[in-house]
């Protein structure tokens, strides 16, 4: 089984040796999957599919150390395998459509759920005395890609909860905010500032919260994160002779002990460095911050200028994937060729030296024959030919893009907004819907919205295309409504935040109240004049019991309602 999908895959590498040429003239890429980025589909199913072996199909869960071929070389299950898979089969899943991978992910996040969250202090429980931010983070990578790819309301409740549990590690004071790296069980004792608990809390939740809610505290802490990116870690770039710093105290001074090389200043990866550079680009899109897009070229100029020396560096799979989404983003954002020649690079060099033509998937390192640790699963895998696809189809050629989406039925109409991007890009916008193979016609193109019926439900394949020009930062701006409208809240189902949205087409008196199913009024959420345009409320339930509600908006003599479902 092994071999013959890793022949499929040497058959693919094959085939795009001999194709798109007038791709290639267009733009100077020589990676066979940036020539022709769908190749990267049968890549994503291939390595999503390796994993299948080393899951535990009588105990439930994924075993967490797994061998060349697949095989688990022991039986130790560690949480954040079971997030990092579970999104790496919802990403195989969204490009191939097939339900294996979602019934997989399914499976990994209920053990995680059952097994390794702390009842008695929250948050998620590893083999150690402490609680450190980046198993905290990487928790909720799983649950948020299940959510977008299935819909599940279990998993937004997971999500919630476990995001909640982190604002424990986080520092609000003013001259050092930012999340703490690591904390005693009960979340006493916290201590140091570090990427991981800064950079990788973008790329697990806050990103994704921010677009899957529009709720201004998630876009607030995106931001503050990007602050600490800019102040801290490229704010170290001048002190160091290559990269920046990572780790400081908790009030974000130097750590001062050597690091591991013997050097004061601790920069062990060029995977972070480039990271950071990505995470920057993605949160420039949503709050054009200028110092953001800045410093993420500062950061790609410096390995361009110094690269044999990050060269050096590099010896990890994830660090080439980093070194992809950082340059292909960049060069999207300011048209660099050397950006997207950098991120051409990356992809050649991790498929010549650490793809398995054999078994398949990516060694962890260069002669290393192990392919699962507690650092390595599907997740990042996955993620980069996910991003090849996406990025390839929409940023270097124009061609449209297809993601498969799970949407169960229930009783309530439901209007859900799709972000396969990892950013706000108001360019990108759905040409088509099916639902089981037949067109669905009950979408707005332009917000990349879905509105599903009582009752209606099943597998979408959402087709997106990218409009000319780059990504822009804002929205387009606001027209005069041409009518009164309620829209439907989002995310519906909700736990226990939603945002509700409306446009009214003259100034004057609005009323915005929320009922329960027997009429009582719960609350009132606007209840004044406002100006004629389009509004956006935040709902917060958290008082409020599981149930259906009813919000109705009421300007002048005209009034609408409509229902929204919490569930805790």
């Amino acid at each position: 089984m092994k071999t013959s999908y890793a022949l499929r895959i040497c058959i693919v590498i094959l085939l795009g040796m001999f194709t798109f040429q007038s791709i290639q003239a267009q733009v100077n890429v020589q990676n066979k999957f940036l020539q022709d980025p769908d190749l990267a589909i049968e890549l994503a199913d291939s390595s999503a599919r390796f994993w299948f072996d080393s899951f535990d199909h009588q105990e439930g869960g994924f075993f967490t150390n797994v061998e060349r071929n697949g095989q688990p070389s022991d039986d130790e299950k560690q949480m954040i395998t079971q997030s990092q898979n579970a999104y790496g089969m919802a990403r195989a899943f969204q490009l191939t459509g097939d339900t294996t991978y979602l019934n997989y992910g399914r499976k990994a996040l209920d053990w995680m759920y059952e097994n390794t969250w702390d009842e008695e202090h929250g948050g998620w429980l590893k083999d150690s005395d402490r609680k450190f931010a980046m198993d905290q983070h990487y928790a909720l990578i799983g649950p948020s890609a299940m959510f977008e790819a299935g819909n599940d309301s279990l998993d937004w409740k997971w999500l919630m909860k476990g995001y909640e549990s982190n604002q424990n590690l986080w520092d609000n004071r003013p001259w050092a905010y930012g999340y703490y790296s690591e904390a005693n069980l009960d979340w006493s004792d916290k201590s140091s500032k570090t990427f991981s608990a800064t950079v990788d809390g973008i790329t697990t939740h806050a990103l994704y919260m921010y677009l899957m809610t529009k709720d201004e505290k998630y876009k607030e802490r995106l931001i503050q994160l990007g602050d600490n990116i800019v102040d801290h870690f490229v704010g170290s770039m001048d002190d160091m002779d290559l990269g920046f710093n990572e780790s400081f105290d908790s009030n974000w001074g130097w750590d001062s002990s050597p690091n591991w090389q013997g050097n004061v200043g601790d920069f062990p990866f060029t995977g972070h460095f480039t990271k950071s550079a990505w995470c920057l680009a993605r949160i420039y899109q949503i709050e054009p911050k200028p110092e953001y897009l800045e410093a993420a070229q500062k950061i790609l100029n410096d390995v361009l200028a110094k690269q044999d020396q990050y060269d050096e560096k590099i010896s990890q799979w994830w660090e080439y994937e980093e070194g992809f989404t950082s340059g292909v983003m960049n060069y999207y954002l300011t048209e660099k060729p050397e950006y997207l020649e950098f991120a051409d690079g990356n992809l050649i060099k991790i498929m010549e030296t650490l793809w398995d033509t054999e078994y398949g998937e990516f060694y962890f390192f260069e002669n290393n024959e192990h392919k699962g640790s507690y650092y390595k699963t599907s997740y990042h895998s996955v993620e980069m030919f996910y991003y090849i696809y996406l990025y390839g189809n929409l940023y270097l050629y124009d061609e449209p893009v297809s993601l498969y989406y799970r949407i169960n039925p229930t009783e309530e109409e439901r209007t859900i907004s799709l972000y396969p991007l990892a950013f706000y890009d108001s360019l990108l916008t759905i040409s088509d819907v099916t639902l089981e193979g037949e067109a669905f016609t009950s979408f707005n193109g332009e917000d990349r919205s879905l509105t599903i019926a009582p009752g209606e439900g099943g597998i979408f394949k959402v087709t997106f295309e990218a409009q000319e020009g780059p990504a822009t930062a804002t929205e387009p701006e606001n027209e005069l409504p041409a009518a009164f409208a309620l829209s439907q809240n989002y995310p519906n189902p909700f736990n226990p935040t939603t945002q509700i949205e409306y446009s009214i087409n003259e100034s004057g008196p609005v009323a915005l109240r929320v009922y329960d199913i027997l009429g009582k009024e719960v609350a009132t959420l606007v209840n004044g004049n406002q100006s004629a345009g389009s509004h956006r409320v935040a709902f917060n339930a958290g008082e409020l019991p599981s149930g259906v509600y009813i919000y109705q908006l009421r300007f002048g003599n005209r009034v609408e309602s409509r229902r929204m479902m919490l569930i805790k």
